[in-house]
């Protein structure tokens, strides 16, 4: 299985995926297109410290992040043209969020900063 390839197994309502770190320079380049368009929840590996840019644009049914404690950073524009009523928890480890992170988002239903500890 590659680093971005779901672990569980879509039903027919949602589709989960696992978001982990990029496993060569390549990949990390191209990260945003490895995301399923027809993702509806995400779960980011606790290894990751930072989202890059456009991680989940063209993810129009996403409806739920979650973010590990660990998190540092999220890049500009990481949820951009969400349509659906995104929930996200901005766990409190996150020190810096790039401009427009939910540039064009017409259904953000929430998101809460500094979230634990």
């Amino acid at each position: 299985m590659s680093a971005h390839e779901s672990s569980a197994a879509p039903s027919s309502s949602s589709c989960v995926f696992s978001y982990e770190p990029p496993t060569s320079t390549a990949e990390a380049r191209t990260t945003s297109s490895a995301v399923p368009r027809d993702v509806t929840r995400v779960y980011v590996h606790g290894s990751m410290r930072a989202i890059p840019p456009r991680a989940f644009q063209d993810c129009p049914d996403l409806l739920e992040v979650e973010l590990p404690g660990e998190l540092e950073s999220i890049e500009e524009g990481a949820f951009p043209y969400c349509a659906s009523p995104l929930r996200v928890d901005i766990p409190s480890s996150v020190k810096a969020i790039g401009d427009g992170l939910f540039l064009g988002c017409t259904s953000l239903e929430e998101a809460k900063l500094g979230v634990g500890q």
